[in-house]
This record gives C-alpha cells, sequence and structure tokens, in this order.
C-alpha cells in the first residue's frame, strides 16, 4: 500500500466510490481482516474460496477503475499461487449454483469446532448450530464442485485480468 492509508490505491477507489475518509477505513479494515493469511507468517490461515468468473471480469468504468481492478485480479492471481491459498473459479458457463443464495464462510477451529459466518445486505452472522453449520458444509460442497482445478483457475484468472488493462 503507498502511505498510510491505501494511498495511489484509496486515489482511484475514492474516484470511482466515495470519500477519502470512507476509503481509507474501508482499507484499514481489509488490511486487519488479511492478517491471518499473510504469506510472511509462520503459519499462514489456510483460505479455500471458491469465486464465480463474472465476480473477476468486466472490463467497464473508467480509465481509474479499470486500473485498480486490473491490479486487484492480477494480485488474486498472485495471492492463488501461495501453498496456503486456494482459489478455485466457477466458470461462466455455470451461472447458476448455491452459492449466489449470499456469502458465508466455513471455519474449523484448532479445538475442533466448526462455526460459519454468513453475510447479507443487513449483517453478518457466526452460526455454531451444527445443523446449521453441516447444511452449509453441503452447500459448500456444491459450490466447489461447481468450480475448475487449481491451475485452470488461475490461468483464467490472469486471463480475466488481462481485459481490465
Amino acid at each position: 500500500m503507498g502511505g498510510p492509508v491505501g494511498g495511489g490505491r484509496c486515489r482511484g477507489i475514492r474516484r470511482a466510490f466515495g470519500t477519502h475518509l470512507e476509503c481509507a477505513r474501508d482499507v484499514r479494515s481489509r488490511s486487519r481482516r488479511h492478517l491471518p493469511f499473510r504469506a510472511h507468517r509462520k503459519h499462514p490461515a489456510s483460505l479455500w474460496c471458491p469465486l464465480h468468473v463474472t465476480a473477476t471480469g468486466g472490463s467497464m468504468g473508467n480509465e481509474t477503475l479499470r486500473a485498480v481492478m486490473a491490479g486487484r485480479v492480477a494480485h488474486l492471481a498472485a495471492a492463488a499461487e501461495r501453498e496456503h491459498v486456494q482459489v478455485r473459479v466457477i466458470p461462466a458457463e455455470n451461472p447458476w449454483h448455491t452459492g449466489l443464495a449470499g456469502p458465508f464462510v466455513l471455519a474449523g477451529l484448532p479445538d475442533g469446532a466448526e462455526l460459519a459466518y454468513i453475510d447479507n445486505q443487513l449483517r453478518g452472522q457466526v452460526v455454531s448450530d451444527p445443523v446449521d453449520v453441516a447444511s452449509l458444509g453441503r452447500r459448500w460442497q456444491s459450490v466447489t464442485g461447481e468450480a475448475l482445478p487449481r491451475r485452470q483457475s488461475i490461468e483464467l484468472i490472469r486471463e480475466v485480468a488481462t481485459t481490465w488493462s
């Protein structure tokens, strides 16, 4: 990041979406959330992320937005190369899947407990009921079953990154 709160990235996002203060707050918040996944950590957290190809593509917007998106999609491809990160792309040929009902995260804790986090337009919610977590686990398997293998996913992400530049 350039500067104390996002520098150049923040300027590009601000032009496209909001004020500098909003952008700075969002960048700081995102940076804190990403700390467990930093590659320089001795034991970085594992991340397995299915992503529909439409989330990476587009090629619309002004020049600043296109530059920001090109950098972000290229960063996503580079992150997907890390040993502890799996980004799997759901191709455009599979436009409908259970993941479209809303984003969710499954977490296995060191003590063996399993939790989920679901997100919607109003708020996020931690789910600890084993029946609900199991239901989300089945949805997870359904979504990931639609995704391309790791190497094909990375290649597709790199290809999409070129459409933004």
